[in-house]
């Protein structure tokens, strides 16, 4: 008899800690997929689902849960909201968080307050994500010692969705920008000074599926070497390819207002949030570099090698190579001298694998340094 396809969705029983309700919470069974591919920021970026009808699913979707009633939000796996009413009152910071939570809901212009009205106003999913995800940050914040990992984690994940959503919107460009990109600029270093005119790069631009054009109206006759650099920075070129559709559904919010503007205007009130990839990205490589700092310098663990290695992957994605070449230098210098004290053989497979990723991203930034200083 055929083995009966694991549900990817799990319908678990919840006590929210802050207003005491109960609800029933749809959460991703962690076996129903398993991840094949990652990016160089531990991004998965290719999964196999063991149910076959769950492929348009996004785990991140699922990272937080957030309280139908009071809008409380934590890690779904959180035990928060497993806890007992009488455990919860003898922890005091839970207690003051809570306390603050429900104080800032109360506030109509509270940064919480406008989140908790437009994740309970809107229905589109990926609204709803980026709304989830900054009304656990905002919780988080409201302890008195708030982790600095867990914001760093929260605000990667962000990133991520941000990420997985430009990649929905152009499915080749995401996965293959980056190669397009790299094969520019090797061939800048040889013949930087034939390339001129996008003519001249047509031919490659076209079996790489990529159409360039200028904004409408624009006169521009040519593009040069450098606007096709950047235009591929920026992920700003059309990249639809020929005879798909580029139709998908507006990130609206109820009353016409669009995420984007939402975001925009609840940055006026609280300083903390995203517009988009690249600055969830700066917000997560500052909360990282805060917990690299608290970990002990001379215990070369595993904590250290990695996050080493992220922040100087973030610096990397954020433009900032010096710095990143700084902390790739730092990872493999930790791990080395993690390889050398530790006998556990995953722990030094985890070891090896981070000083190859930084070795990697080490070399791709210092030419990217060098493509930037042209």
């Amino acid at each position: 008899m055929d083995k009966k396809p694991i549900s990817p969705l799990e319908s678990v029983l919840v006590t929210c800690p802050a207003c005491g309700k109960g609800n029933l919470e749809q959460r991703l069974s962690p076996q129903a997929y398993r991840v094949t591919a990652s990016d160089t920021d531990f991004c998965p970026a290719e999964r196999i689902w063991l149910h076959p009808q769950t492929n348009g699913l996004t785990p991140l979707a699922y990272f937080m849960q957030t309280c139908p009633n009071c809008y409380f939000t934590t890690e779904s796996r959180d035990a928060l909201f497993h806890s007992k009413p009488h455990l919860v009152e003898k922890d005091p910071q839970l207690t003051i968080q809570i306390q603050r939570h429900q104080e800032q809901l109360e506030m109509p212009d509270s940064p919480l307050s406008k989140l908790a009205q437009a994740y309970h106003r809107c229905h589109h999913s990926f609204c709803r994500v980026v709304l989830k995800f900054l009304l656990g940050i905002c919780d988080e914040k409201l302890k008195d010692h708030y982790s600095n990992y867990n914001l760093a984690r929260y605000y990667l994940r962000l990133a991520w969705v941000f990420r997985e959503r430009t990649q929905l919107e152009n499915p080749e460009a995401g996965l293959r920008l980056p190669q397009i990109k790299d094969k520019l600029d090797k061939q800048s270093e040889e013949h930087r000074k034939y390339l001129g005119e996008v003519e001249q790069l047509s031919e490659l631009l076209d079996r790489d599926f990529l159409t360039l054009s200028g904004p409408e109206g624009d006169q521009k006759e040519g593009y040069s070497y450098q606007d096709i650099l950047d235009s591929l920075q920026s992920n700003s070129i059309g990249t639809k390819k020929r005879g798909a559709s580029s139709e998908r559904e507006p990130d609206f919010l109820p009353g016409n207002v669009n995420l984007s503007t939402f975001l925009l205007e609840l940055r006026s009130v609280w300083t903390g949030v995203p517009l988009n990839e690249t600055e969830a990205l700066k917000f997560a490589l500052s909360y990282y570099h805060q917990y690299f700092q608290t970990l002990p310098q001379k215990a070369y663990s595993s904590s250290q090698v990695q996050t080493a290695y992220l922040i100087g992957e973030l610096f990397r994605r954020t433009g900032e190579y010096s710095q990143s070449q700084k902390f790739f230098s730092l990872a493999i210098s930790i791990g080395e001298k993690s390889l050398r004290q530790e006998k556990e053989t995953y722990r030094s497979a985890f070891a090896q694998k981070i000083i190859f990723l930084a070795t990697r991203q080490q070399n791709l930034a210092e030419r990217q340094q060098l493509g930037q200083a042209l």
